[in-house]
Formats: C-alpha cells, structure tokens, sequence
C-alpha cells in the first residue's frame, strides 16, 4: 500500500503543476497586458475569460479526453485553461493598482516601453498575488486529478494514483473499512498545506509581513551595533 501511495503521488503531483502552470502562463500575461494593450484588447479578454469561467472544468475535461485520448496530460492541459480566469483576474487587478501610480506614468511619458515598464514597476507588485493564486490552484489541481483519476479518467489501473487507489478501496469496505483512509488522507493533507502555504505567502507579502521583516532588521542592525561598539568599562578608584 505504502509503495502505491509512494508511486501515485507522482502522477497527482505533476498533474497538479500542470493544472498551475498553464493556468499561471494562460492567464497573467494578458491580464497584465490587458491594461496596456488597448480597450479592444481588453474586450476581447474580458469576454474570454467570463467565458471560461462559465464552462464546468471537470466535465469539459471529460469531454476534451473522450475526443483527444484518454491521457491525463491533455486533460490537465485543458482544465489549466479553463481555471486561468483566476490568473487573469488577479493579475489585472494587481496591474491595475500600479498602472494609476506616478512613477509608471511618469515612465510612459518620458518613453518608456511597456515591456520595460512591466518588468521594472509592474511584476514585483503583480508578483505576491499571482503567487498566493499559484499555491491555491495547485490545491485545486490536486483535486481535479483526484476525481479524474477516481472516475478512470487519465490514467487506467493497475497505474497507481491517489484517486485511482481511493476508488479500489471503496470495493473493500467490508472487509476492510480502514482501507481508504490512506488516500484519503494524503489528498485532504496534500490541499491543505497548498492552502497554508497561499496564506503564509499573504501574511508575509502583505503590509504586516514587511512591517515584521523591517522590524528584525532594525533588530538585527541594533545589536551588530551594539557588539561593534561595546561600552566603556569605568575607570577603578585608588
């Protein structure tokens, strides 16, 4: 058993990355350009993305590997598309938050490129929030390779995967009721710290986060001072 779940949580891993990283590519980029490419841009975007947000992933997925082949590849693919409003939408919203400041109009007007302006100005403030989304859709990705894989979607036994082994487990559950809750587990554990993770990714590129960072440094630099400059011993008497 112990050896299955080892084996499994290759496929749920790399699944889940699939489903972030396309949805992190498919969807920054145009948010972030979205602001800058003009309001027809903009429109077309915008549209795109409600759309997408309107399809069931799951069940587009299904469809997308009843078409193409049943590979969890392709269906990660897909569903990573079809999450990246999320990206989009933080993102722009980030973008938009910096593009009204004065030091970024200032670099439009003496003739900055907005490729330049993007990456000196834009991306360290867009960067914390589309991290903080990262963390959570590979939390989501974990649960769509999961149900895929625990309707046989994907990846076909005997191939070990969470879902897969959580769904032949639920055979047993006369004689063994205890069995699914290894894979279980793994999964509800494996989400929740993707979930910890976003919010410790919040707590410290937030305003508290950095008001703590500054605090230890002033610390820090206080007693370096303070072994750098050690007090004058006083003087004995006669």
């Amino acid at each position: 058993m112990l050896s299955r779940l080892l084996d499994g949580s290759r496929i749920s891993v790399l699944g889940s990355l699939e489903v972030a990283l396309t949805a992190l590519g498919v969807g920054a980029v145009p948010g972030i350009l979205s602001v800058y490419l003009g309001r027809v841009f903009e429109w077309i975007t915008l549209r795109l993305a409600d759309t997408l947000v309107a399809l069931p992933f799951l069940l587009f997925a299904v469809a997308v590997i009843a078409l193409l082949g049943n590979g969890i590849t392709q269906a990660m693919l897909v569903t990573g598309v079809l999450v990246s409003p999320l990206f989009y939408r933080v993102a722009r919203a980030a973008t938009l938050s910096v593009a009204r400041s004065q030091y970024v109009e200032a670099a439009l007007i003496s003739g900055a490129s907005i490729g330049w302006v993007v990456r000196r100005h834009v991306w360290a403030k867009v960067l914390p929030p589309i991290a903080v989304a990262l963390a959570q859709t590979i939390g989501v990705g974990f649960v769509i390779v999961s149900s895929l894989t625990f309707l046989g979607i994907g990846v076909q036994p005997p191939a070990p995967t969470w879902g897969g082994l959580l769904a032949s487990d639920l055979g047993y559950l006369s004689h063994q009721p205890w069995a699914p809750l290894a894979p279980a587990l793994l999964i509800m554990i494996t989400v929740w710290a993707c979930n910890l993770l976003a919010d410790a990714i919040r707590d410290v590129s937030g305003d508290a986060g950095r008001a703590l960072v500054n605090d230890r440094k002033a610390r820090a630099n206080r007693l370096a001072e303070a072994e750098a400059d050690p007090a004058p011993t006083p003087a004995g008497g006669a």
